[in-house]
């Protein structure tokens, strides 16, 4: 058994100490012991107080370190003596507050379940806005949380369908083409893992070779896209969406526009694409240049381009997250 050779002073029953309340009235405390004869009860409490603390520590570095604490003033033994005793108390097994509470997370998966448990966390989250991540362009994504994220907010947008070109039958009958359906969006709070990828689809706005595509993420959300204009005098339906918390449909592309005074098969519409859950798509023209409005999934206008019959193109979908803790 490890020696202790400091030991508290006037400790017995009986002793010639001061109460406490005495003791805590001492002008003494404040300023310790002035000129004049000195109270050997006041003393000895003094005494006790300390050697009583020192006592107590010194076998504490006994009982956990197994090595002797011995009054030769060796400090630096003693504080090495301290330290071990400390560690085979399981010090190292504290939180520390320096290191964000890391030892938590460093003890696995199991110890953090715990701890959320034991602060009546694990049902629940904080909802502290982590950050955002936006998937613009077409094809294939991968999406991994931000470390620290348990939920996302997401808004997933199908792509547009373009718009018709050129309509005409005859001598001075033309017309404009109808615009193409808006792509759909749903709107989700999924729950994620962090340690953990998802993968996801955005879709593509339709133009003069290719076709619109919906916008999916990791097989539970689909944002279909929006038609594309084939027959000319009719607005492509817009996409619908599926598995959502909220699923919106894509507008219809109106339309295309008839003539004035004139028999003809259309429809009087304005030729528009689309619009989407962002916003509204392009307007019709007459011109024969087709372009891309900036608005996701919105659906592309007529116009009077004949090479190929193609109006104004579809814009593409998104994937937009928002991160929560």
């Amino acid at each position: 058994m490890a020696t202790n050779n400091f030991k508290p002073f006037a400790t017995a029953s009986g002793a010639n100490v001061v109460s406490q309340s005495d003791y805590e009235q001492l002008q003494s405390l404040a300023t310790g012991f002035q000129s004049g004869k000195a109270s050997s009860a006041q003393i000895n409490k003094a005494l006790r107080q300390s050697t009583t603390m020192a006592a107590v520590l010194a076998q504490f570095i006994a009982d956990k370190s197994g090595k002797d604490v011995l009054d030769d003033g060796t400090v630096a033994t003693l504080v090495t003596n301290l330290l071990a005793a400390l560690k085979a108390n399981n010090a190292e097994g504290f939180l520390q507050t320096a290191n964000s509470f890391l030892e938590i997370k460093n003890a696995g998966p199991a110890a953090v379940a715990a701890a959320l448990a034991n602060l009546g966390l694990s049902d629940k989250f904080s909802g502290r806005f982590m950050g955002r991540r936006i998937f613009t362009a077409p094809g294939n994504i991968t999406y991994q949380p931000s470390s620290g994220t348990r939920k996302i907010k997401i808004i997933l947008t199908g792509g547009g369908g373009h718009g018709y070109g050129f309509l005409g039958w005859g001598e001075n009958y033309r017309s404009r083409g109808a615009g193409g359906g808006a792509g759909a969006t749903a709107i989700a709070w999924l729950d994620v893992d962090d340690s953990k990828t998802y993968a996801g689809i955005v879709g593509r706005g339709a133009d003069d070779t290719l076709g619109a595509t919906s916008s999916t993420f990791n097989g539970l959300l689909t944002a279909a896209n929006g038609a594309d204009n084939q027959g000319g005098d009719a607005g492509g339906g817009g996409g619908l969406a599926v598995g959502g918390d909220l699923n919106i449909q894509g507008g219809d592309g109106s339309d295309a526009p008839g003539i004035v005074g004139a028999a003809n098969p259309y429809s009087g519409g304005s030729g528009d694409g689309g619009a989407s859950y962002w916003g509204g798509g392009s307007r019709s023209g007459e011109g024969s240049t087709s372009w891309r409005k900036t608005i996701y999934g919105a659906g592309g206008g007529g116009n009077t381009r004949t090479d190929p019959y193609i109006g104004s193109f579809g814009s593409h979908g998104v994937i937009y997250i928002e991160e929560y803790s």
